[in-house]
């Protein structure tokens, strides 16, 4: 559809929306909404947006219109004005089909394992600029880099207390025209103190690659595939020992932007525990609360403050730690260690416009383990605590 056109010839379907909701002096309130304004909705404004929508369209008499805003500096060339009467709630209920689908929850990872929590962005799925000649008929770039992450942990220790330094970082490349498909690099460095009665090298390093997809299945049924290539060593044992491939493979039901029930499994590849069963939820009953019963990080989140946009979070997290590692030993020879441990956190979450976050947790770490596929070296360390602190962008 071009700048000039006054009038739709098909009944409007979708949206091409470009800024949040105006008055148009030509018309009644009209519903605009771009994908960057639409990210920083919460459950509740979504709700409200849409209470307000099926108001405004069941006031306007029905019918499908397109209205052309005349061109100005530093003003939208077109938008698309949906109404309807009452008695097309059949078309309502795509849309808000539509609003839902985008609430549904993706995965995200925390060492070898699955993460639920991380809200689907819609804005990396679908992105039309606005150019001088075109609004819905512009190209769409292909591929773009969606966001940034980056963390520290401290575990303090030393000696055969085994204290370690993990430094990660991490991104998610973006499809915006294969919708549900994203691609996360990342990099981990893990410095260890100590310990004097076994020989684990110093740094240990992780690189790995993950490629996810999400699709819908039938009506609030989503699947969701992520298969995660690397290679973790201390960079001298490069044998086959060091390729790893992690995933997970789940069901998500969706009976409300609420409420997301998970089931599946999770394929760990290490040497302490292979394969897991995925079964969990998401459930926010309110604007103020938010439960995350999934393994390994499941957490109880309560929002603090709010002040337009900022959001401030407490939390209590648990998480089970740890990975496999393919290293060579003191003697020149090759072997796997595995790291393994439980954590009890509390933290500090801060969300920021613009899909911007930070946050800082500590907590205490036990029941501690040091094994080896040769079992030569075998030891449990001291329980410790632990700080971390990370942000996104």
């Amino acid at each position: 559809m071009n700048a000039n056109s006054s009038q739709a010839e098909e009944p409007i379907r979708s949206f091409h929306v470009l800024s949040p909701v105006e008055n148009h002096p030509a018309g009644p309130p009209v519903a605009i909404l771009s994908e960057e304004f639409e990210s920083q909705l919460s459950h509740s404004q979504i709700a409200a947006r849409e209470e307000w929508l099926t108001t405004q369209l069941q006031d306007q008499g029905g019918g499908w219109s397109t209205n052309t805003v005349p061109k100005a500096e530093n003003s939208p060339l077109l938008f698309e004005q949906y109404e309807m009467t009452a008695d097309q709630e059949s078309e309502l209920d795509f849309f808000q089909t539509e609003m839902h689908e985008k609430e549904v929850q993706q995965a995200s990872y925390t060492d070898d394992f699955a993460v639920i929590g991380e809200s689907l962005d819609a804005a990396e799925h679908q992105q039309i600029q606005p150019q001088d000649s075109c609004i819905a008929d512009c190209e769409t770039p292909w591929i773009k880099w969606s966001s940034t992450s980056v963390s520290a942990t401290w575990l303090p220790g030393s000696g055969d207390r085994l204290g370690l330094f993990d430094f990660n970082i991490g991104g998610k490349i973006a499809f915006p025209t294969l919708r549900f498909l994203s691609i996360s690099p990342r990099y981990e460095s893990t410095i260890l103190n100590g310990p004097r009665r076994t020989d684990v090298p110093g740094t240990l390093h992780r690189v790995a690659v993950s490629f996810m997809g999400m699709m819908p299945i039938r009506e609030k049924v989503f699947g969701q595939l992520m298969v995660t290539p690397g290679v973790s060593t201390d960079f001298q044992n490069t044998g086959s020992d060091s390729l790893r491939v992690t995933g997970h493979l789940l069901a998500i039901y969706a009976p409300s932007a609420q409420l997301q029930w998970m089931f599946g499994v999770v394929y760990l590849n290490r040497e302490d525990v292979s394969l897991l069963p995925a079964v969990g939820l998401t459930w926010s009953p309110d604007d103020e609360h938010r439960v995350e019963l999934v393994f390994p990080r499941p957490r109880y989140l309560y929002r603090l403050s709010k002040n337009g946009d900022n959001e401030r979070w407490g939390y209590l997290a648990a998480e089970f730690g740890g990975g496999s590692w393919a290293i060579e030993r003191a003697n020149n020879t090759d072997d796997v260690v595995t790291l393994s441990d439980y954590r009890l956190m509390t933290g500090m979450e801060y969300k920021r416009p613009n899909n911007r976050e930070y946050f800082w947790e500590t907590g205490i770490v036990f029941s501690r383990s040091v094994e080896y596929t040769s079992g030569i070296g075998d030891y449990n360390p001291d329980s410790t605590m632990l700080i971390r602190a990370g942000s996104k962008f």
